[in-house]
């Protein structure tokens, strides 16, 4: 069993903790409006107020400037300009500089004296905390830019860690418990370090066992230790996000600028937001720790789940809260297309408001593209944006919808025409709930893989071939499969469908421009699903085999490009076509509506110079399209199936069917479907 040495707590006050030299954030603030310049609003003289403490990071001069100053010691007079700089080339230093804290307390991780226990943990827990270097760098990490892209490059390498640093940051606001989850991840994962580790992990779940619901710092004060208050009183000024945050997940700040009388005002706005991804097996088995950590503080967990996956998996999800001492309440809703409407989502916001969700309170949604869908966008709009963590359960939802921040809902006869950009906290793509899912829905599933291989990664269409319809028939290694090489090879094509499709959906978060490689397929496809009644994946396979002939017909691509590309979406049993594009008048009414959505142009994403490169058409007249749309016809009629798809209706694997639902009948005169 995991011990430390017990003794009494260092008598340790603010002034005895020198300074780390680790980049900090500026704390710093000056405004032009305190300058008797009254010159105009296009001069440098301009009034300026920020409304979050400047992204600038400190030299470690101006880091030992201000530690002096917060701990009241001497330090040399200098004007506040000096104390900005510019920010460093990277963070390097941080992951050496955690590692010295955490090995400071390898003298009172003693494995020959007494054992932790309920009745220690909180005082072995304050001896921790009141060793110089653990308040260093607690201090530290309060003021750390963990929203800044150079922070996330410097630790790419370690995951664990950085998650654990942006959750950290806002450690002023936490339990005892929410506290352990994460410092025991910054303990380095070594041999010398890891008696320390243990204890620290038998802490946490000691802490956890108690789910004591007070902050960490107030049961530090209450304990007399207050080497952290000096700093709380700073971060008031300096960074209230990092002590009174309403949500941990983002980050906003601003400028604004005006003139002399303020007749005219200028700003800048900014929102970082972070997110985390995982991909992982057997998520409710109640040893996983995944779900517990994130709700045993919260004490409960307020759920949205697809109907369908609650009467496969509510036992199963019960159990594991239950075995986890963490109370579970379930809002069901219907996850079928047909129902995916404004209602729907009104619906949930209403069972949200019987829940009293709080903002910082993250809700579980559980279930495919359809309950991703509207149980995002209800969380979006409940107190302007709650925090909700995706267990994805189909494949659409695992790689695409569940991550995306695009919440929505269906109307007017048109896909996901209402929304709000709203990601999760928190993806879990868990393939063991594939096994449940009926052949139909794997295989449209797989279409939102084809179409990021396609327009970017070549090795993941590669991996595509190289395993074929064995992942319909094996759903994804999960039924009758123990080839080790090829269970490997599935987890390769979630993996690299998942990160092809972030890397493109998070650098454009607002769809502030239309370059978007992950839209391939998506041009055509969303104004004739709904009439269709197709599944999605067999509407975006249709828009994807018209996307490579249009990227052939203007020499982009080759013919044995093409001709690649249609076979690998035939291989699935994937539509290339419908009836219904027979209708010219239909897939222009769709066209147009797309431009539209896209802000006047059409930039439809399609293969260009060779398969996993991305290239963009942004004129089609209606002449182009109803000729493109006879020869394409003409093309695929050759191919196995004359290119059309198995089970590629909703009602074929079960759904509604959308295409009879009042929401999908648009009402507009100025419509012609």
């Amino acid at each position: 069993m995991a011990v430390v040495q017990q003794s009494a707590l260092p008598v340790l006050s603010e002034d005895d903790i020198s300074p780390l030299k680790l980049p900090l954030k500026d704390v710093s603030r000056q405004s032009a409006s305190d300058s008797d310049d009254s010159s105009s609003m296009t001069s440098p003289a301009s009034s300026v107020t920020t409304s979050s403490t400047s992204s600038f990071i400190q030299s470690p001069s101006a880091a030992i400037d201000h530690l002096l100053t917060m701990f009241d010691s001497e330090k040399p007079t200098a004007d506040s300009s000096s104390l900005c700089a510019q920010e460093p080339d990277s963070f390097d230093g941080i992951a050496d500089m955690i590692d010295a804290a955490f090995f400071a307390l390898l003298p009172i991780c003693c494995p020959q004296q007494k054992s932790i226990n309920s009745g220690n943990y909180m005082t072995c827990l304050m001896h921790f905390l009141s060793v110089p270097q653990i308040t260093r760098l607690l201090i530290d990490i309060s003021r750390m830019d963990v929203f800044s892209t150079k922070f996330t490059e410097a630790l790419r390498g370690d995951i664990v860690r950085l998650r654990a640093l942006k959750k950290l940051k806002f450690w002023y606001n936490f339990s005892a418990s929410q506290f352990l989850l994460h410092f025991k991840d910054l303990c380095p994962r070594v041999q010398k370090s890891s008696a320390l580790y243990d204890v620290l992990c038998e802490m946490c779940e000691l802490c956890l066992a108690d789910n004591a619901s007070a902050k960490l710092v107030d049961s530090l004060v209450a304990m007399g230790v207050t080497l952290f208050e000096r700093n709380r009183l700073e971060l008031e000024k300096a960074e209230p996000h990092a002590l009174y945050p309403t949500n941990i997940y983002r980050e906003s700040k601003g400028m604004v600028v005006s003139s002399s009388d303020a007749l005219q005002i200028e700003a800048v706005m900014h929102l970082s937001i972070t997110t985390s991804i995982k991909i992982e097996r057997n998520i409710l088995d109640p040893n996983n720790t995944t779900l517990r950590n994130v709700y045993r503080p919260f004490g409960r967990c307020v759920c949205i789940i697809d109907a369908h996956v609650n009467s496969l998996y509510g036992e199963k999800l019960n159990a594991y809260f239950a075995a986890n001492k963490i109370d579970l309440s379930v809002l069901s809703c219907s996850g079928m297309e047909a129902d995916k409407h404004i209602g729907a989502v009104q619906g949930i916001l209403g069972q949200l408001k019987e829940q009293g969700i709080k903002r910082s309170e993250p809700v579980l949604i559980i279930g495919g593209g359809v309950v991703t869908d509207i149980g995002g966008f209800a969380t979006a709009l409940y107190h302007r944006s709650t925090p909700y963590i995706m267990l994805c359960t189909s494949i659409v939802s695992g790689i695409d919808a569940g991550p995306s921040p695009r919440t929505c809902c269906d109307g007017f006869a048109y896909k996901n025409i209402f929304g709000a950009y709203h990601p999760p906290i928190l993806t879990l793509t868990d393939c063991t709930f594939f096994k449940s899912l009926r052949t139909g829905w794997i295989r449209h599933g797989i279409a939102e893989i084809i179409k990021m291989a396609v327009v970017k990664d070549m090795t993941l269409f590669n991996l595509l071939e190289r395993c074929g319809k064995r992942l319909i028939t094996t759903k994804f290694g999960t039924v009758d499969c123990e080839d080790a090489m090829f269970l490997r090879n599935c987890d390769l094509i979630i993996g690299g469908a998942m990160r092809s499709y972030v890397s493109c959906e998070y650098g454009n978060l607002w769809e502030t421009h239309q370059c978007r490689p992950h839209a391939y397929g998506h041009t055509w496809s969303p104004g004739f699903e709904l009439p269709a009644g197709l599944l999605h994946g067999h509407a975006v396979s249709c828009g994807m085999g018209f996307g490579a002939y249009l990227s052939f017909a203007r020499g982009w691509i080759s013919q044995n490009q093409m001709e690649r590309v249609l076979r690998l979406i035939s291989s699935f049993e994937l539509s290339l076509w419908n009836s219904i594009m027979d209708d010219v008048n239909t897939i222009w009414a769709g066209q147009v509506k797309m431009t539209q959505k896209r802000g006047g142009n059409l930039v439809a994403p399609v293969p260009r110079n060779q398969i996993g490169e991305c290239g963009y058409i942004n004129l089609l007249t209606k002449e182009q399209l109803r000729g493109a749309l006879e020869t394409y016809k003409v093309i695929v009629s050759c191919m196995e199936r004359k290119g059309l798809g198995v089970e590629p209706l909703c009602s074929d694997v079960g759904l509604a069917d959308p295409s009879h639902s009042s929401h999908t009948q648009c009402q507009s005169k100025a419509c012609k479907h």
